[in-house]
């Protein structure tokens, strides 16, 4: 039990930080002041594929908070002990594919930025800023297998509470 509690709350942490880090982002952006962390150029230099770029990224963030609202309201069905309710399977579905689209679009977020950076000769072979949206993806994809195991067991669960 006291792990749900960690979860939980970690999750509600992780939910309200990025609410806040959202929110914060469309109050700075007017002023300018915005900055993509793999293009290193002021706003007023940008051009459209930058432009791009931002919309893709906050697309994504946005992408990535709805996925951990779906997860947090898992956290609320493991809170009571209902592991096997049909709730918890949607949500992780939810989730997972949530973070799915978040890794694929963070991944075309890297991308594009390397096309842009080998365009105008600043390019590296490896960088660690494509790990993210991998870990991502895969985190997606664990929560869909693990809402296809739930839904097995639960279905295995009634047939043994039928069972005399």
């Amino acid at each position: 039990m006291r792990r749900n509690i960690v979860f939980k709350t970690l999750i509600d942490i992780l939910f309200i930080f990025q609410g806040f880090g959202i929110l914060g982002a469309f109050l700075i952006m007017p002023f300018g002041v915005t900055k993509i962390n793999q293009i290193n150029l002021d706003v007023s230099e940008w051009s459209v594929t930058y432009w791009s770029l931002l919309v893709l990224s906050l697309i994504a963030f946005v992408v990535f908070i709805i996925g951990v609202f779906f997860l947090r309201k898992v956290g609320r069905y493991l809170l009571s002990n209902q592991y096997f309710a049909i709730e918890v399977i949607d949500n992780l579905k939810k989730s997972g594919r949530f973070f799915i689209y978040t890794g694929i679009i963070s991944f075309s977020v890297f991308v594009i930025s390397w096309i842009v950076k080998f365009n105008s000769g600043n390019v590296s072979l490896y960088n660690t800023d494509v790990v993210l949206p991998l870990f991502i993806t895969i985190v997606g994809l664990f929560f869909l297998i693990q809402s296809d195991v739930l839904m097995v067991s639960k279905g295995a669960k009634e047939d043994n509470d039928l069972t005399i």
